[in-house]
């Protein structure tokens, strides 16, 4: 017998004057990902403010970004933060 469940969450758009940083390694860093969502609001909601930070970095891992929220994401004061890791954190020594 197969079992399949599922959870749907249901996302609130951005609204004007929100600050959204993207967080991650080298996939967030070059923005492909990013884009279209960026690229969705300026295109259909194009009258709303809202600020979009790339704080990706090539290398970084979970325990590397957490060791740099500090500084790369605080400062930005974000009303969402979306989080992106991949390979990098199935290396060895996990930094």
């Amino acid at each position: 017998m197969l079992l399949a469940a599922s959870v749907f969450a249901k996302a609130t758009p951005f609204q004007d004057g929100e600050t959204v940083v993207f967080l991650g390694d080298s996939i967030t860093q070059q923005a492909r990902y990013t884009r279209f969502i960026t690229d969705f609001y300026f295109v259909c909601h194009p009258d709303r403010n809202i600020r979009f930070v790339n704080a990706g970095i090539a290398g970084n891992s979970t325990g590397g970004a957490l060791a740099c929220l500090k500084d790369d994401v605080d400062p930005w004061r974000p009303t969402t933060v979306s989080i992106m890791f991949g390979m990098n954190d199935a290396s060895a020594d996990g930094k």
